[in-house]
């Protein structure tokens, strides 16, 4: 596994172009700004980091990078959509879905936890799939939503713990080309310390977020030992300005995806079994 992180700065840094330069580190220019990718296990790493830091540069993303190896072996995987398509109608400020489309008995406004999803979701239209057939929407990070052609062959497959839900136009019709795959079972808490980056504890409700820390996901094999399914998601809710659960799918679920070629704009990590 390697760590990979970008920053984004003023494509006039010429201080910083002449440090990546002389250290030959790659960077993609553009006309105003200009995008770094660094390595952790780059040499030049920390020295360059410093330098970012003192100038006041962060970073806007940092990314797990895996060996098809490591994938390979790993028994289960978390599992999530890079590409995002439109949002849940209706779309007021207030974020009007969540009292259409969950029941919201239970529901903290100021962290976000305890949503229950009651109806189906609607969205002002279809996308366009082009090569990709899975997508997850804006505002909502713990739901995966499908082609056709990903919906057939997931029903071929016989995997478990799912069902195809349907997504609504706003006038309440079923749109045809696209499903909600309606995750039914959770597992159990059990991420191991390992993975947890920080801890945040809502002041109006006290639920704890798990901020988490990059690169594998440790869980204790308990909460795996007597999970039937191919897909659950996680009872713990992770995100500083989110609350999600982790997606998590069998090997057999990952190799059905991987051998069928749908699995594009989706995004792995290995879950390790401590």
């Amino acid at each position: 596994m390697r760590v990979k992180h970008r920053f984004v700065f003023n494509s006039d840094n010429t201080k910083l172009i002449k440090l990546l330069d002389r250290y030959n580190v790659a960077y993609a220019p553009g006309e105003t700004l200009t995008i770094l990718e660094l390595f952790e296990d780059d040499p030049h790493y920390y020295e360059i980091l410093k330098f970012l830091t003192a100038h006041g540069i962060r970073q806007t993303l940092w990314e797990a990078v895996y060996s098809q190896n490591e994938m390979d072996a790993a028994q289960w995987l978390s599992c999530r959509s890079t590409w995002r398509y439109g949002y849940p109608q209706p779309d007021q400020e207030n974020k009007g879905y969540r009292f259409s489309t969950y029941d919201i008995t239970n529901y903290c406004e100021q962290c976000g936890k305890g949503l229950v999803q009651k109806e189906n979701f609607i969205l002002k239209k279809e996308p366009n799939w082009g090569a990709r057939n899975f997508l997850m929407i804006n505002w909502v990070h713990d739901e995966l939503f499908v082609s056709s052609k990903a919906e057939s062959i997931l029903n071929e497959a016989g995997l478990t713990g799912f069902w195809f839900r349907g997504v609504s136009t706003r006038t309440g019709d079923k749109m045809p080309g696209i499903k909600q795959l309606y995750i039914e079972n959770y597992i159990d808490n059990g991420l191991s310390n390992e993975s947890v980056q920080n801890e945040l504890i809502c002041s109006r409700c006290g639920y704890k977020r798990i901020m988490q820390k990059p690169g594998y996901i440790y869980y204790h094999k308990k909460c795996f030992e007597n999970v039937s399914y191919d897909i659950v998601k996680s009872q713990e809710k992770f995100g500083e300005i989110t609350c999600a659960s982790l997606i998590i799918i069998s090997r057999e679920f990952y190799s059905i995806l991987k051998e069928n070629k749908v699995d594009r704009g989706l995004a792995f990590e290995p879950v390790i079994l401590v």
